[in-house]
C-alpha cells in the first residue's frame, strides 16, 4: 500500500528595507487508499472452481495457483510514471 509523507515548504519574502518573513506551509500525508479488485477468469473458471494454466510442458504454476496477474498504478498524465506496485496476484 502506497503511503505519503507530510509535505514542508519554508516561503521567505524579502523586501529591500523590511526585514525577511519566512512562512512555513506544511500538507499532511494523503489517506491510504484502498482498490479492491475481483477478477474472474473466464477460460480457467469451470463453474465450480478454477482450472490450471498450462503450457506445452503442464502446469504453468505450482501448487494451487491456477494464473497469476501484475497490477501497476500509474500516473494519468504523460510520462505515466509508476504510481504504485507491482502486486503480483496469483
Amino acid at each position: 500500500m502506497l503511503q505519503f509523507s507530510q509535505r514542508v515548504a519554508n516561503i521567505t519574502t524579502t523586501v529591500s528595507g523590511i526585514s525577511p518573513v519566512t512562512v512555513t506551509v506544511t500538507q499532511a500525508g494523503a489517506p491510504d487508499k484502498v482498490l479492491n479488485i475481483t477478477l474472474f477468469l473466464e477460460g480457467l473458471f469451470n463453474g465450480t472452481n478454477m482450472n490450471k494454466a498450462q503450457n506445452a510442458t503442464g502446469n504453468q504454476y505450482p501448487g494451487s495457483v491456477a494464473d497469476q496477474f501484475k497490477i501497476e498504478l500509474h500516473s494519468s498524465t504523460s510520462p505515466y510514471i509508476l504510481a504504485g506496485g507491482p502486486i503480483l496476484l496469483t
